[in-house]
């Protein structure tokens, strides 16, 4: 076999080992970009899959936040808007885009501050309705639940958070838009999340284990097991500040093992109704999800920006 052969037949990473692979590949080739916030190194269009039955994939080459990764996904869930429920919960990973100042160079002058309008768990649990009241809204969770439990094999299994009628009411357009699943009676369900834009060292990781225990969480109540989680990135791109954090992650060796994800309440019965599915997820806490054998580097310090 000849070295070209091989190279054109050789498998492309997964995993971890894909996420730094495009870690190296944005600080290499990366686009410098003057951006609305900051100046960014930038790739476009990149594909990252997950294999759920290996572990959940918690990156391992520097701690993940897990409490903020679960709170917010609760948050959006029950489609709530405003950033202070997090704050009490000592999240603060929406602050920076829900202060007094933040907020009124925006235009949003009538919000309290942590307000957020309505972002994502207001397009998830009432797309188009009216805001606050989501009148008139569409249940997109009720929705793509229903089609998992009684129609399967649908091609329409989706669910949006982009919504341009409602965007200058947001304090910050929704990054990751567009969330697919597919149920295969094989294999499981899998999820194929697409984003517009992907701050590839603090969001990227976030969304991966975000994603990844949606993915669980639907799972549970549709008593199925899981298969993979696929991460679809249009504008990918590492901050000039996120640099030198990028290169101390691309140092270290992932470790061996991953964690697995424990869900310490028990869902409702395989023929329970979508209102059960819905209080089911609705009511769950933080103290209901355990990562069993999470072993990681260290944490990386690395600014957010807003």
């Amino acid at each position: 076999m000849s070295a070209q052969t091989a190279t054109a037949t050789a498998p492309a990473p997964d995993g971890e080992a894909a996420y730094l692979a495009l870690v190296a590949k944005i600080l290499a080739d990366g686009e410098p970009r003057a951006t609305r916030n900051a100046t960014t190194f930038s790739v476009f269009g990149e594909r990252l899959a997950f294999d759920l039955r290996k572990g959940f994939p918690l990156l391992t080459t520097k701690r993940i936040y897990t409490r903020a990764v679960v709170e917010e996904l609760l948050w959006f869930l029950r489609g709530h808007t405003d950033a202070r429920l997090l704050a009490e919960k000592g999240v603060h990973i929406w602050d920076g885009n829900t202060t007094r100042e933040f907020l009124d160079a925006q235009g949003l002058t009538d919000y309290p501050a942590g307000e957020c309008g309505p972002i994502y768990g207001f397009q998830w649990r009432a797309f188009g309705g009216a805001y606050p009241s989501r009148d008139g809204g569409v249940d997109q969770i009720r929705y793509v639940l229903n089609e998992l439990a009684h129609n399967p094999g649908s091609r329409r299994i989706l669910f949006s958070g982009w919504n341009p009628q409602q965007m200058s009411k947001m304090t910050l357009p929704p990054c990751h838009i567009l969330y697919q699943f597919y149920l295969s009676e094989r294999d499981g369900l899998s999820c194929q999340m697409v984003a517009r834009s992907q701050d590839v060292m603090l969001g990227t990781p976030f969304n991966i284990a975000s994603t990844a225990l949606l993915t669980h969480l639907f799972a549970a109540v549709l008593h199925v097991p899981v298969k993979e989680v696929i991460l679809i990135a249009g504008d990918a791109h590492i901050y000039d500040a996120h640099v030198a954090g990028a290169e101390t992650q691309l140092a270290r060796s992932p470790m061996a093992a991953l964690p697995r994800l424990n869900i310490r309440r028990e869902p409702p019965a395989r023929d329970a109704s979508v209102d059960e599915k819905i209080l089911w997820l609705e009511t769950l806490s933080n103290d209901d999800i355990e990562f069993v054998g999470y072993e990681c580097h260290p944490a990386i310090r690395m600014p957010m920006i807003a």
